[in-house]
This record gives structure tokens, C-alpha cells and sequence, in this order.
């Protein structure tokens, strides 16, 4: 009995430590929800109902296969400003595949690099305060 009690609280609480939500913008690559292409953007993210272009395979992998034309799209930005040391970068291409058939409506392929970099992060030395250095931070997926 004393065993059972045991893994049901074991179980109980690993299910309350699943459910503990993480907070939207916290993770590795919370810097891919910023959203990539200005089209995009101007629209709002909403972009799944008439993707079209490079940044298909992000929001819309499913319209792959209605791609009809090579194309790639890059983005460069600063979010932030200049003034912070942030920077942004995204590059996407896509390439239909002319395989149509009677069952199959097309078939594409993409690729997609993302970086964020963030610069001049500060390290402080406790022991000598004046002798502080600096480095670069950067994520891609």
C-alpha cells in the first residue's frame, strides 16, 4: 500500500510539474516568434490563409506543395535599435518540385536559418570592477 501512495504521488507531482506553464518569450529560440518577411509583418502574422513566397515554410509548411517558383527571402534587423547591440537575421528559400500526378498536387522543398545576436553583454569582475570585459551572444536554429 505504502508503495502504491508513493507512486501516485510521484505521479501527481510530476504532472503538476508538467503543467507549470514556461511564460511566452522564455526559452532557447523564443526569438522565432518575431516573425520574418515585411509582407508578413505589415500583415500581422497572419499570413497562414495566403502564404505564398519563402516564408511558407514557416507559417504554412502545407502550402509547399502549391509553390510554383523558385524564391528566397532575408531580413535583417534590429528590433531594438542600434544603440542595444541586437541584430536579426533570417533567410529562407523555397523550391517546388514539378511532381503533379492525378493524387499528388505538388511536392516542395525549403530551407530556413535564423539568428539572433546580442552584443557587448557585459561580464563584471567582483574583485576589480574597472577591469570588466564584454561577448557576444548568438543563437541560430
Amino acid at each position: 500500500m505504502k508503495i502504491l501512495a508513493m507512486a501516485v504521488l510521484v505521479v501527481a507531482m510530476s504532472l503538476v510539474a508538467l503543467a507549470a506553464d514556461v511564460p511566452s518569450g522564455i526559452g532557447s529560440v523564443a526569438f522565432a516568434r518575431l516573425g520574418v518577411d515585411a509582407r508578413v509583418l505589415g500583415m500581422g502574422g497572419a499570413f497562414v490563409g495566403v502564404a505564398d513566397g519563402a516564408p511558407i515554410a514557416l507559417y504554412n509548411p502545407a502550402a509547399l506543395a502549391l509553390a510554383r517558383d523558385v524564391d528566397v527571402t532575408t531580413m535583417y534587423a534590429t528590433p531594438y535599435g542600434f544603440s542595444l547591440g541586437i541584430s536579426y537575421q533570417h533567410v529562407s528559400a523555397v523550391l517546388p518540385l514539378q511532381v503533379q500526378t492525378e493524387s499528388v498536387l505538388g511536392i516542395g522543398a525549403a530551407v530556413t536559418w535564423m539568428s539572433l545576436q546580442v552584443s557587448d553583454i557585459i561580464i563584471w569582475d567582483e574583485e576589480d570592477p574597472g577591469n570588466s570585459s564584454s561577448f557576444t551572444a548568438t543563437d541560430s536554429i
